[in-house]
């Protein structure tokens, strides 16, 4: 399995990006337990032109200030309160697009996967959502990923 390059992500087009992470598997490896998924459902969001971005027309707080990173910089941020939801940044600095990962098929680690969430037995919503999948994957704030 190859590590896709930073180069990757710096494109222009962040709709584009989030298509072509379509099928790219994501692993993570924390304490010696490895879980991986093959994405199968991501968003795009154009950072300063879509409603629905955290850095909707320029808006910079602490909260959304990783959409302004460098293009392949993880960004995790917390909805509701409770779900950690993993993204990834596109383009170049300081312009705050960003591919959320919504869904995966799950790979490798299934047994760690249903520990994390809570689950007894695999079923279409362990990895289904954004805010499964990220916690399958054992993905929080305090940690990095890595597609």
């Amino acid at each position: 399995m190859k590590k896709l390059r930073v180069q990757f992500y710096k494109g222009p087009d962040v709709v584009s990006i989030a298509r072509q992470l379509i099928g790219k598997i994501i692993v993570t490896n924390f304490n010696g337990e490895i879980t991986s998924g093959r994405i199968v459902e991501t968003e795009a969001y154009i950072g300063l032109t879509d409603r629905a971005s955290h850095s909707y027309g320029g808006k910079r707080t602490a909260r959304n200030e990783h959409m302004y990173a460098p293009a392949g910089t993880a960004y995790v941020y917390i909805c509701y309160g409770m779900h950690h939801l993993f993204n990834v940044v596109t383009n170049a600095k300081d312009i705050p697009d960003a591919v959320l990962i919504r869904a995966l098929e799950p790979l490798t680690g299934i047994a760690t996967m249903l520990k994390r969430t809570g689950k007894i037995k695999p079923g279409n919503s362990l990895t289904r959502g954004p805010g499964n999948a990220a916690k399958a994957l054992g993905i929080s704030k305090n940690i990095q990923a890595f597609i």
